[in-house]
């Protein structure tokens, strides 16, 4: 339900907040985190990631650019 959605949104949210100074500084430690976690090397599109991220924080329509992480 949209509740439980909400919920788990905020949750991640108030995380984020707590761990990171900046949506750069997130995006940095997922590009990490996601090439560390897998195993396999064609799951590591880094470059794909990368570009991703971008995206999030430059264009105008992105969250990141709409939402201010602090």
């Amino acid at each position: 339900p949209y509740t439980t959605l909400f919920r788990s949104l905020e949750k991640a949210y108030q995380r984020a907040i707590r761990t990171f100074d900046t949506w750069e500084e997130l995006g940095r430690s997922y590009i990490i985190g996601r090439c560390c976690w897998t195993s396999h090397p064609e799951e590591r599109d880094v470059l794909g990631f990368c570009n991703v991220v971008k995206w999030l924080l430059k264009h105008p329509e992105s969250p990141w650019v709409k939402v201010k992480l602090k």
